[in-house]
């Protein structure tokens, strides 16, 4: 492959500038920053990312943790976006996210750290493939105007690991510290947990538009450098292309918002707080709470603060988790949040029996989605269970969390949850 800095069509100036001081798209930093040096092109890993948890043997041997934003040098290699290798119709995928990765010494290892005026102008300002239509290239060219033009960036390397860390911060399995890459990390640490995004893409069939975020961690030693455990996650939804440039690509913002709190969510889920237990949650008719006849998982209420409630069925003798049949289930605590189309409007961590009467009032006339998860308490420990969703249309398993359907219907964090309507003359 050739370094190719020639200006692509569609370019932003800022990025125009870029390639002219000599950065290429596709290139790991390191080509950047060592003219001289050929690098290999960033690919795509040849298998789609490892099911299941991290090894319970693996997590038994790591109690102090340091997050880093960003991703270990020698990744760089075999860095690139998951299932990309299709385009759209249109082929609109984007990409460019190495254009914020300069390398940096951190403690026994190399990192890339993000520098939050490029990378999201890098990731959506590379060229679209194939015959794109004007729509998807306006569409384009907004959001990276948007992103490079914002003080604050939403999708960044620290953002992503501040998410990370919010949810292993009350975990009594692991220390967990946040670091700035430029912070040398004790010898006594256990492992190093590095967290990137990758890139995003816009992937248009149609009319419909897209919108994939890619993350990828590496959990390494801090004694050898070696890496324990390397997994991709990745978080995408889908619209019309009008419902995404309506009110100013609002409708993006909102979804950049909901990528963070999945990706958290699912890297501190797999890593150390989570099971696969095959619970069963529904929720459960109260006096302020009414479930639907013909669908349990379609609620309503005539109060602003109803009573919620939830019935949970654990699995008998199950052989990959056998400290299950031990569950006290008095001792189950259960964490409950609700969830506008924006953003989360309610929550509450600890709560003791299954059902909860809400603290205020929520907005009468609007409807709400709301879910559960279980807290087993064993042997000290806490394991958090998945959040309660209905299962897909097609009746097996459960609900996707992290590919929607249509975003500005629900977003697909919460696209399965519970809907809660409150009546428009609810007090």
């Amino acid at each position: 492959m050739h370094s190719d800095c020639r200006p692509k069509r569609l370019l932003l100036a800022s990025y125009a500038a870029l390639l002219s001081a000599g950065i290429c798209v596709g290139y790991p930093a390191e080509a950047a920053n060592n003219p001289g040096k050929t690098a290999a092109p960033t690919v795509a890993p040849a298998t789609p990312p490892s099911p299941g948890l991290m090894p319970e043997t693996l997590r038994s041997e790591i109690h102090d943790v340091v997050i880093v934003p960003g991703t270990a040098q020698t990744d760089q290699q075999l860095t690139g976006s998951y299932g990309k290798a299709q385009p759209g119709a249109t082929g609109g995928m984007v990409q460019g996210s190495r254009l914020g990765f300069p390398s940096v010494g951190v403690g026994n290892a190399t990192v890339g750290i993000s520098i939050p005026e490029l990378i999201l102008p890098g990731m959506l300002a590379g060229s679209l493939f194939g015959t794109a239509k004007q729509e998807l290239q306006d569409f384009r060219d907004a959001l990276a105007k948007d992103l490079a033009n914002a003080k604050d960036q939403p999708l960044t390397n620290s953002r992503l690991a501040l998410h990370v860390y919010q949810e292993l911060r009350g975990s009594p399995d692991v220390q967990s510290h946040l670091f700035a890459p430029t912070v040398e990390i004790p010898k006594d640490t256990d492992a190093v947990l590095f967290v990137n995004i990758n890139d995003v893409t816009i992937d248009v069939d149609g009319d419909d538009a897209v919108l994939k975020t890619t993350a990828e961690i590496s959990l390494r030693s801090q004694s050898d450098g070696t890496t324990l455990y390397r997994k991709w996650f990745y978080y995408q939804d889908k619209d019309s292309l009008g419902n995404w440039t309506a009110d100013d690509n609002a409708l993006w913002r909102d979804y950049t918002n909901f990528a963070l709190d999945y990706l958290g969510r699912a890297i501190a889920f797999d890593l150390f707080t989570g099971v696969d237990l095959p619970q069963q949650l529904q929720p459960v008719q109260t006096d302020t709470l009414v479930v639907g006849r013909n669908d349990v998982w379609e609620d309503s209420s005539k109060s602003r603060a109803p009573t919620l409630a939830w019935k949970l069925t654990l699995p008998e003798n199950n052989t990959d988790y056998p400290w299950a049949d031990s569950i006290d289930e008095s001792k189950i605590t259960y964490d409950l949040e609700i969830f506008d189309n924006h953003h989360p409007v309610y929550g509450q961590q600890g709560i003791a029996d299954p059902s909860h009467r809400l603290g205020y009032g929520l907005d009468a006339c609007k409807t709400y989605r709301w879910s559960v998860r279980p807290a087993y308490h064993v042997n000290g420990d806490i394991k958090y269970g998945q959040w309660m969703r209905s299962p897909p249309e097609s009746g097996t398993g459960t609900g996707s969390a992290n590919e929607g359907k249509k975003a500005s219907a629900a977003p697909a964090l919460i696209q399965y949850f519970p809907t809660l309507k409150i009546d428009c003359h609810a007090r």
